[in-house]
């Protein structure tokens, strides 16, 4: 089996839409060989339904404490005074407890707080629940990825599901990079040599490897020495993180994620060390024209499940 693209909106556009057409795009696709990734497994749907739960339930606990301030906003000034002073938890803990009296004008407000209240405490602990399951499949799946440093269940889960669990689907780290939006795209003309930033990619994977920089920069020793490093050398913050995602295209071409599916930059969260030698090493720029660096995303595809060795070398890349 083999998953195909959507065609080209170009094409699209030329030839129209429907589903013989795109079933002739598609088979034309595989017989010309520009389609031939491998889909993802069964493994991965659990977790992928899972993890729609749990977001959905914090989509409607944001929703419901959005309602509980506006009505606040409006209420009484002796009920707007008592309850905005107290925040999170507190605030829900004290309107869950509220006893609506007798007035007829406060009654039909603090039953609307009371039951938003109790609304945000179950939807909470239905979070949790979903969490805490996603967060067994996904140890039990790949514990090298929860392992590492900085991923935490919310992130992992993310990127289990773009990764998916069919070890040929991602063969290189670069491939794994493209598929997250982390590699940055050529874009030279004539005598200019130079990247642009992907805009392409699953934008969830580049916001969970987003994360994942963040926190080690604010939490690992070895990145946060990495970044006082960059910093020394006069790049911005925006920089540096673009440099902790993106992958280092001089070792990806020749590190492959068979070679180790639980490298120790990731799990200690340090950054893999540079090439020294008397002559300079070569230098990639990324968007920005920045040499890139030992990123986050490089190490994580390590830990996705390993393809067997194949007898033609190395397989091409492939960017789904």
């Amino acid at each position: 089996m083999v998953e195909v693209n959507r065609p080209d909106k170009a094409e699209r556009r030329r030839i129209g839409k429907s589903d013989p057409i795109d079933a002739y795009a598609a088979a034309r696709a595989v017989v010309s060989g520009r389609a031939g990734s491998a889909p993802k497994g069964d493994a991965i749907n659990g977790i992928r339904s899972l993890h729609n739960a749990a977001r959905s339930a914090i989509k409607a606990r944001t929703a419901t404490l959005n309602q509980i301030g506006h009505i606040l906003i409006s209420a009484p000034d002796d009920i707007r005074v008592k309850y905005e002073v107290l925040q999170g938890n507190k605030r829900i803990e004290a309107l869950t407890r509220l006893r609506l009296g007798d007035d007829p004008v406060r009654v039909p407000i603090l039953t609307a707080l009371r039951t938003l209240a109790r609304r945000v405490k179950n939807l909470t602990e239905e979070h949790d629940t979903l969490t805490a399951a996603v967060d067994a499949l996904v140890t039990h799946l790949n514990p090298g990825l929860r392992a590492a440093y900085g991923v935490g269940p919310d992130t992992a889960t993310q990127l289990l599901i773009t990764a998916g669990d069919n070890p040929n689907r991602l063969r290189t780290e670069a491939s794994f990079a493209a598929l997250c939006g982390a590699a940055p795209v050529p874009a030279s003309s004539g005598k200019t040599n130079r990247h642009r930033l992907s805009r392409g990619g699953d934008r969830a994977a580049n916001g969970a490897l987003y994360l994942i920089a963040l926190v080690r920069m604010a939490r690992d020793r070895h990145t946060r020495d990495y970044v006082e490093r960059q910093t020394k050398a006069g790049r911005t913050k925006k920089e540096i993180i673009r440099l902790l995602n993106a992958p280092s295209r001089g070792r990806s071409s020749a590190t492959s994620p068979r070679r180790s599916r639980f490298p120790r930059s990731l799990t200690s969260g340090r950054p893999a060390k540079p090439r020294t030698s008397r002559s300079p090493p070569p230098r990639t720029t990324s968007g920005s024209g920045l040499p890139s660096s030992p990123t986050s995303s490089e190490a994580i595809a390590a830990t996705m499940p390993s393809p067997p060795p194949t007898a033609t070398g190395s397989p091409p890349l492939d960017q789904r």
